[in-house]
Order: C-alpha cells, then sequence, then structure tokens
C-alpha cells in the first residue's frame, strides 16, 4: 500500500527541515557534552590534590557552570525539536506540574 505525496516539493522541504534541525542539534550537543566532560573532569582533578580542597568554590563555581550549560543545551535541543514538531512531551511530568499550578492557585486564594 504505497501511498503518493500529494506535493514531493513540500515532502523535501519537510526532509531538508528535519535533516537540517537534526543536524544542529548534533552539533549542539557535541560542543556542549565536550564542554560538560572537560569542566566535570577539571573539577574531579581539583578534587585529587590537597590544594583543591582549599578552593571549593572553583569546584562550586564547575558544578553551576555544568547546571547550567545542560539546561541551556536542554532548551536549546528542545527547541529546535519543537520547530520541526518533534518535541518529546513527558505527560506525566505535565501533570504534576498542572497538579502543582492546581495546588498553588488554591493556597493564594
Amino acid at each position: 500500500m504505497n501511498q503518493k505525496i500529494s506535493n514531493p516539493d513540500t515532502h523535501l522541504d519537510t526532509v531538508k527541515n528535519l535533516r537540517n534541525a537534526i543536524e544542529f542539534m548534533d552539533c549542539v550537543s557535541q560542543g556542549a557534552f565536550a564542554q560538560i566532560s572537560s569542566i566535570a573532569k577539571l573539577a574531579l582533578s581539583r578534587l585529587e590534590t590537597p590544594d583543591g580542597y582549599q578552593h571549593l568554590d572553583d569546584i562550586a563555581n564547575a558544578l553551576a557552570l555544568i547546571w547550567c550549560k545542560a539546561d541551556d543545551i536542554q532548551n536549546c535541543i528542545g527547541s529546535e525539536a519543537e520547530k520541526v514538531g518533534c518535541n518529546y512531551v513527558d505527560d506525566a511530568q505535565r501533570k504534576r506540574w498542572d497538579a502543582q499550578r492546581t495546588y498553588r492557585e488554591s493556597v493564594d486564594v
């Protein structure tokens, strides 16, 4: 049962858009995850020397940067996926957010 594509140009545009989104997400994720890995390795190596424990702010800053970078990349990849209609939706998480919002509204009343 082969279905004919009503407009081949539209299909090609869709494929091109999906391919561009995937390539962009791959590029962004490779760079960001390499950075996160490097920061984590540096933070861990800092803890392997007694001097590292005199500078725990460096470790805390590295962890904060990892957190920030991970959130940025998650948002970037999610946004790119959403542009082409392929974003993941966690229904259970949305239910928790809705429940939390409902609770807060009932408490604020």
